[in-house]
C-alpha cells in the first residue's frame, strides 16, 4: 500500500529538505545584500527562497538605493551611520557641535542641488557623471 518514492536512490524527503535549505541559504543571502543597498530585506528573502541564484544575481547588480544614505551622516567617534540631524550618537553617545551640524547640512543641500542640476541634464549625461559629482561631495 505504501509507495516509496525516491530519486537518484535517495529519499523525496531528502530531495525535499535539500530544496528548502537551499531556498534558506540563497533567501538569506538576498535578504542581507538587499538590506545594505537600501531595499526590502523581506521581499528579497522571498526572491531568493523561490528563484535562488537568479535573485542573488539580480539583487548583486542592483544600485545602491542613495536617497537611504544622503539622511545619514557617520559618527566620529564609534563610525556608525546616524541621521543627519541627530545632535547626539544614539550607539555611543558623542555629541555633535554646531559646525559638524551644519556641515552636515551643508551635504545634504550639495547632494539636492547636484541632483537638481543633473536631472535637467540629458539622461546619458546624467548616468555618466552622477557617481562622479557624488564622489566630489565627500
Amino acid at each position: 500500500m505504501f509507495v516509496k518514492y525516491e530519486i537518484f536512490g535517495l529519499s523525496i524527503w531528502f530531495w525535499i529538505f535539500i530544496i528548502l535549505l537551499n531556498g534558506i541559504i540563497f533567501g538569506s543571502f538576498c535578504s542581507n545584500l538587499a538590506d545594505k543597498k537600501g531595499y526590502s530585506s523581506g521581499t528579497w528573502f522571498a526572491g531568493g527562497f523561490f528563484f535562488g541564484i537568479i535573485a542573488l544575481i539580480a539583487i548583486a547588480g542592483l544600485p545602491v538605493k542613495w536617497e537611504e544614505f544622503n539622511n545619514l551622516k557617520e559618527c566620529p567617534d564609534c563610525r556608525e551611520m546616524i541621521n543627519i540631524y541627530a545632535n547626539v550618537c544614539k550607539y555611543c553617545g558623542y555629541r555633535f557641535t554646531k559646525e559638524e551640524q551644519q556641515e552636515a547640512l551643508q551635504k545634504v543641500l550639495s547632494i539636492f542641488l547636484c541632483k537638481f542640476i543633473l536631472l535637467l541634464s540629458p539622461s546619458s549625461f546624467y548616468r555618466k557623471v552622477d557617481f562622479f559629482a557624488l564622489s566630489l561631495l565627500d
